[in-house]
């Protein structure tokens, strides 16, 4: 299978959107936020919080986080937190790290985009997922029928489950175009996390209920009932846990044949 035309969520983390984007000949995608006439449904972005977890990410700042105090130390108050902190269990040596600009940039992020994020000790982390096996595509699935889009599509969500729980994105990266704005902010999320030496975990992300809404020039536009639960990402050398919203309801997947192979979706997007 060719894959000349297929984003790396791992590489777009590292190298940027725009030069990924700039390098890549792919076909006219769907009409973008601000964007052109495209052959498609508009896709509405997701919003996820990685600054200040992934490598080259990190802002500059104190790593007292503004935590200083002057005079005797004996007077010295604890300063007051912004972050919350879950106590720690009896018995338990962990103390809360510092706030740090870098956390607190996070944290103002991710409470913006209705996330939640909480200093915790590590060894309260629950276990990284084990024993996962990579979803396979059923040879239907590189037919341009509407059976081919319906399969390719359940193949994205079980990849993307599956993608989460191991940071490997493999699975993922043979099905989305360049120009799916939300697989990247996904990708970027999860991505940023396994990098800073974290892991991310989510019990379940997948779709049912599959239906052809529309039809366009070389692409179709599907609708399913998502199960999306919470995506919790943990990052034991900070002492970070930021757990997301959930997802679940009614989303809209835009799928296009690429290459003359096989569909890929190109715009995912839950349904308000």
């Amino acid at each position: 299978m060719r894959r000349s035309n297929l984003l790396s969520w791992r590489a777009a983390a590292v190298v940027g959107v725009v030069a990924v984007l700039a390098g890549c000949s792919q076909p006219e995608p769907l009409v973008r936020e601000g964007g052109y006439a495209g052959s498609g449904p508009v896709e509405t972005p997701l919003q996820m919080p990685t600054t200040a977890i992934g490598e080259g990410e990190i802002v500059s700042g104190s790593a007292s986080g503004g935590a200083v105090t002057s005079g005797d130390a004996s007077t010295a108050t604890e300063p007051a937190r912004t972050i919350p902190v879950v106590e720690p269990e009896p018995g338990s040596t962990w103390t809360p790290p510092v706030e740090s600009a870098d956390d607190l940039k996070l944290f103002e992020s991710a409470k913006q985009l209705g996330y939640t994020m909480e200093y915790r000790d590590p060894a309260t982390f629950p276990a990284k997922a084990t024993g996962l096996t990579p979803p396979t595509m059923d040879a239907d699935g590189f037919t341009q029928t509407e059976a081919g889009a319906v399969l390719v599509t359940n193949y994205f969500f079980h990849a993307l489950n599956y993608y989460v729980n191991t940071g490997d994105a493999n699975a993922v990266d043979v099905a989305t175009t360049a120009g799916c704005v939300n697989c990247k902010a996904i990708g970027e999320q999860v991505s940023s996390t396994y990098s800073a030496g974290g892991y991310a975990l989510t019990q379940e992300i997948s779709i049912q209920q599959l239906k052809i809404v529309d039809k366009y020039d070389g692409g179709i536009l599907l609708e399913g009932l998502a199960t999306y639960q919470p995506i919790s990402t943990y990052v034991p050398s900070k002492s970070i846990h930021v757990q997301g919203p959930d997802l679940s309801g009614k989303w809209q997947i835009y799928v296009v044949w690429i290459d003359k192979e096989h569909y890929v979706v190109d715009s995912i997007a839950p349904i308000k």
